[in-house]
């Protein structure tokens, strides 16, 4: 029989920051990118990505640009569904990926370090990994565990329950 263990509770009291250095160890902490393998339970410690490899990956993700055509429409449109288009969006997002969990997770970085071009880089994390720990990776590192603290929400439909 598994034993159930009671989830880690995290404090609700809000931490009160009086210098940016208490700040930024916060941000430097580890964050877990937890899963379940064939099974058994697996945490893999990453990092937040910093805004330099934020904007790295945002620009290789906005490369991809369809081609406008005059001749779709009464005023022409872009062609969002040309395979050219799809390809390098689709490459481009496995690329951006790619750079996120190589920058965000040392133990993939180990292996191979100093890896600096994106073509390297893409194909190095490609070869390593399944698709799916790839993406938890990612995701994991993309939220890095911020999000905002509502304080009121006048527009939520429970706010207008009696």
């Amino acid at each position: 029989m598994k034993s159930k263990t009671k989830p880690e509770s995290k404090s609700t009291e809000p931490i009160v920051i009086a210098t940016l250095d208490q700040l930024q160890a916060l941000v430097d902490a580890p964050v877990y990118c937890d899963f379940a393998l064939d099974g058994q339970l697996i945490r893999v410690p990453c990092k937040r990505a910093s805004q330099d490899v934020e904007e790295q990956i945002r620009s290789i993700e906005r490369e991809a640009q369809p081609k406008f055509d005059p001749k779709r429409g009464p005023n022409g449109d872009y062609d969002y569904s040309a395979p050219d288009y799809l390809a390098k969006r689709d490459k481009n997002a496995k690329v951006a990926r790619a750079l996120r969990v190589y920058t965000c997770c040392p133990a993939v970085a180990a292996q191979k370090p100093g890896l600096t071009d994106r073509e390297q880089i893409y194909q190095y994390v490609k070869s390593i990994l399944s698709e799916n720990i790839l993406e938890l990776i990612a995701l994991t590192t993309q939220g890095g565990g911020v999000g905002l603290v509502e304080k009121v929400n006048f527009t939520s439909p429970a706010g207008l329950e009696n």
